[in-house]
This record gives structure tokens, C-alpha cells and sequence, in this order.
């Protein structure tokens, strides 16, 4: 090998291959692309300084190189795609918290970020109001002027109270015509 300056075995080959591969499959996992790239770079660097400096032979040198584009390639295909698997995970978690007609938080985020609230308040020791809103009547608008007007009516709703609201408020959508407002340190 290296010191010798004989010529690399198979074996060696081999067992190196398999530690690129799963250099490459952590990193893709764990490093951002540009973080990645870096990273796949200052080791291609050191790699060549300590294989020139060890043992002049060229084929060790062109071995790694070789090894580490590969392993780059390979890390660069497994980033993409977890890359594409976390956000569908995000977008999946997003859509399972929110109205999908208001944007703003369902029964499931409300129950999430109210107990969120309740635990920080009780450690602050600080009051929080909770409040229910039903609007009455509201099947009238659905049946009188449609579906789509009801439904632009609790959007421009939903906006008109997000608006107003504090950033740290919970607004959500308990129910067709049902919302919740809890409002720490009120």
C-alpha cells in the first residue's frame, strides 16, 4: 500500500468504496447540499496533501479521487432525495394543523399549541383567556347566497382576526362556523 508504494489491493479497494458509500449516505442524510460540498471538498484536499506526502505514487492519489467524486455524486442523489422526503413530511404535518379553507390552526393544531400555552403560562404564573366563538346563524349565508360566499366569508373573517390578533394568540377552526382565540398573558 500507501507506504510500501506497491499497488493498492482489491480488498483495499473494496473496503474503501463501502467507507465513501457510507460517508456518503450519512452526509447526504445529515449536511445541507452547500454544507456538503464543502465538506466532500477540504476532504479531497486533504486526502491529496497526506497521499502525496505518505506516497508519491499517482494511482492512490487518482484512487481517491475517483472514490471521493463518486461518494460525492452518491451523497449529492441521497441529499435530493430526503431532501424531497422532508419537505412531503413538513408539507404532510402543515396540512394536518390547518383549516385547509382558512389557513388558520384545526382542531388538531388548536389542541397542540394550547396546551403549548397553558403549560407556559402556568410556569409564568400569568392569566390566558380562551375564547369560543360560534357564529350564529351562519348556515343562513350558505343557504342564501351559497357555499362559496359562506366560505369567503369566514376567510375575510379569519384574516380580519389575524390581523388583530397578537402573534403569540392562537386563532383556529374548531368547527364549520366554531373558533377558538386563546390569548396568553390576557
Amino acid at each position: 500500500g500507501i507506504l510500501t508504494g506497491t499497488r493498492v489491493s482489491d480488498t483495499a479497494v473494496a473496503i474503501l468504496s463501502s467507507g465513501w458509500i457510507l460517508l456518503a449516505v450519512t452526509a447526504g442524510l445529515y449536511l445541507t447540499q452547500l454544507v456538503l460540498l464543502i465538506a466532500f471538498l477540504v476532504i479531497q484536499a486533504v486526502i491529496r496533501i497526506f497521499a502525496t506526502w505518505l506516497n508519491p505514487v499517482e494511482d492512490i492519489t487518482v484512487l481517491t479521487s475517483v472514490s471521493l467524486a463518486a461518494t460525492l455524486v452518491v451523497a449529492i442523489v441521497v441529499f435530493v432525495l430526503t431532501d424531497g422526503h422532508r419537505r412531503l413530511i413538513a408539507e404532510v404535518r402543515h396540512q394536518a394543523i390547518r383549516d385547509p379553507l382558512t389557513g388558520v390552526l384545526n382542531r388538531r393544531g388548536a389542541d397542540l399549541e394550547a396546551h403549548a400555552v397553558r403549560a407556559v403560562a402556568e410556569r409564568a404564573s400569568t392569566p390566558t383567556t380562551v375564547a369560543v366563538i360560534d357564529l350564529d346563524d351562519f348556515k343562513v349565508i350558505n343557504d342564501r347566497y351559497g357555499h362559496q360566499t359562506g366560505d369567503k366569508a369566514l376567510q375575510t373573517l379569519t384574516e380580519q382576526w389575524s390581523q388583530r390578533l397578537r402573534s403569540s394568540d392562537v386563532l383556529a377552526r374548531i368547527g364549520g362556523d366554531e373558533f377558538l382565540i386563546v390569548m396568553p398573558d390576557t
